[in-house]
């Protein structure tokens, strides 16, 4: 019992230092300040995963252009610095990037 329950935490470590391995290379390799359409699905990806909303999911990073880009980068710094949100923030967040959707 016990090499089971030590097996099943060695897989779990793993899959952590996997997870973590992976999302770090993602982050050193995101170069924010220039104005690119993989940047642009970068932040939408990160904004979409920290809010963890059913709703978010109409929101595609192809519906967002570079002419935007300044303004998506505010609203990605604003959900990266905070932990949680109020349901009035995502609502708040939500249209904003609704504005700034192409077209709009």
């Amino acid at each position: 019992m016990k090499w089971e329950v030590f097996e099943c935490l060695s897989r779990f470590h793993d899959t952590i230092t996997l997870n973590l391995v992976v999302m770090m290379k993602g982050m050193k390799d995101m170069n924010l300040t220039e104005k690119s359409a993989e940047n642009v699905e970068y932040m939408i990806e990160q904004i979409k995963e920290k809010l963890r909303v059913l709703n978010f999911g109409a929101i595609k990073p192809s519906h967002f252009d570079e002419n935007m880009y300044e303004e998506l980068k505010d609203i990605y710094e604003l959900v990266m610095k905070k932990n949680s949100f109020s349901p009035n923030e995502m609502q708040a967040i939500a249209e904003e990037l609704g504005n700034l959707r192409k077209g709009q």
